[in-house]
């Protein structure tokens, strides 16, 4: 009678013990879950159609990591040259500041060379493909600017050989110069026809070159369009720009909760 007693004592001890093992556990994991929602935040980001807001891990990633790779991915402003560099009408070209690009310059390759981003293979080779690909198109944008008042600059070290014509046009100027753009212009109808161009539109282009051709100022325009079309065309070939397609697909991958609200309008 004894024994019955005390083996029936010993599963109430057992059984007891083991709610309070299945309470703590849960408390635990009722701790876990807590801690784990501490460390989640709200961060929200836009595109060309959608507005997201987005939890994401904050023993992962920063807002500052995620804002910086943004900014990076989608090519804004933030890293882009702004200054105005290229002119399309004669009356800008004494509007060209150089100092002022080489101010962006070096506040934007700055900014771009301290900024932290995700920490990811993918993330750290998009920040140092855009810091050659900045860092060569402020090469390039300086000359340019450069070239209205010495052509010479032009003809960089690795300069396409196709550009050697315009710079000898820009060098000697007048009618070599005119000789160029005259040119240029047909090269530019010939591609305009093989596009499929109307007749509307390569008249109207004829009749446009034909008006700057024969006004005053016909060097000026004949310089301006030389260096932007010719010179520029031909060397902004050699840039190689930051490819910025898989952008999103690797933001996404910070998240753990994605919510959008799209413009369905057409």
């Amino acid at each position: 009678m004894r024994t019955g007693i005390f083996l029936i004592g010993l599963s109430i001890f057992f059984i007891s013990c083991s709610h309070t093992g299945q309470k703590q556990n849960s408390a635990v994991k009722s701790d876990s879950i807590k801690n784990q929602n501490k460390n989640l935040e709200t961060y929200t980001w836009d595109d060309e159609l959608c507005h997201y807001t987005c939890k994401y891990d904050t023993t992962l990633v920063s807002y500052r990591q995620l804002r910086n790779s943004y900014d990076l991915g989608f090519q804004t402003e933030r890293f882009q040259i702004t200054t105005k560099w290229s002119v399309f009408d004669i009356s800008d070209i004494d509007k060209l500041n150089v100092d002022s690009l080489d101010n962006e310059f070096k506040k934007k390759i700055h900014d771009l060379s301290t900024i932290e981003v995700i920490n990811s293979k993918y993330w750290l080779n998009l920040k140092k493909q855009k810091i050659i690909e900045l860092k060569k198109l402020y090469e390039l944008t300086r000359l340019q600017m450069l070239g209205y008042k010495y052509p010479d600059t032009l003809n960089y070290k690795g300069c396409p050989v196709e550009c050697k014509k315009y710079i000898t046009g820009l060098k000697k100027g007048g009618d070599e110069l005119l000789k160029v753009w005259v040119e240029l212009h047909n090269e530019m109808i010939n591609k305009q026809k093989k596009i499929g161009a109307n007749n509307e539109t390569i008249e109207f282009l004829n009749n446009s070159f034909n008006e700057k051709y024969n006004s005053i100022d016909n060097l000026k325009s004949a310089q301006m369009e030389v260096i932007s079309f010719g010179w520029w065309n031909k060397v902004n070939h050699t840039l190689n720009r930051v490819n910025t397609d898989n952008f999103q697909t690797e933001y996404r991958k910070n998240f753990t909760e994605i919510k959008e609200e799209c413009d369905d309008s057409d």
